[in-house]
């Protein structure tokens, strides 16, 4: 008993000790070299902006007048980003769905798809490159298809394809 308990304390001393003589918390670089540069600096650019439209008035420099309310700026400088990368992906994907879809109905893509999609129809139901068959109607009876998770050969194409152009065949 005696000895259990001596175990017991010198297991928490341990524990108090090191929760005690923890290392106080430190700023990283971001918070000691660059925030302390760009922080004046937005300020700045901040108030500078303000003042822009009531210099443009002040002036009589006609639609100048409205730029400092209609410019601002913000305190998250990379806020407008994610806006602009959304509109950037979005246009890479119409230009890469138009091309796949030029190709799946062109007379070469078609044939070339086939032999393509062939072990894929195989083993899971449904196509890697195509659109998918019209108004189908069928079970997949496939290898790994028949669970019910790949669809059919109704689907679109795992790779590419998105039945919008279906042509009849897959």
């Amino acid at each position: 008993m005696v000895r259990g308990f001596g175990v017991g304390a010198a297991a928490a001393g341990l524990v108090v000790a090191a929760g005690a003589t923890a290392p106080g918390a430190r700023a990283d670089i971001l918070d000691v070299i660059i925030d302390p540069i760009i922080d004046p600096m937005m300020s700045a650019l901040s108030a500078g902006m303000s003042d822009l439209g009531g210099a443009a008035a002040a002036l009589g420099v006609g639609g100048l007048a409205d730029v400092g309310s209609a410019t601002s700026v913000s305190a998250d400088p990379l806020g407008g980003v994610d806006a602009a990368l959304v509109g950037v992906v979005q246009d890479l994907n119409s230009v890469v769905n138009g091309v796949a879809q030029d190709w799946i109905t062109s007379p070469i893509g078609g044939p070339v798809d086939k032999v393509i999609n062939a072990p894929f129809v195989l083993v899971f139901g449904r196509d890697l490159i195509g659109n998918g068959i019209n108004d189908f109607t069928g079970t997949n009876d496939s290898l790994l298809g028949s669970s019910g998770l790949f669809g059919n050969l109704g689907d679109g194409g795992f790779l590419i394809g998105n039945g919008t152009r279906a042509t009849g065949g897959h």
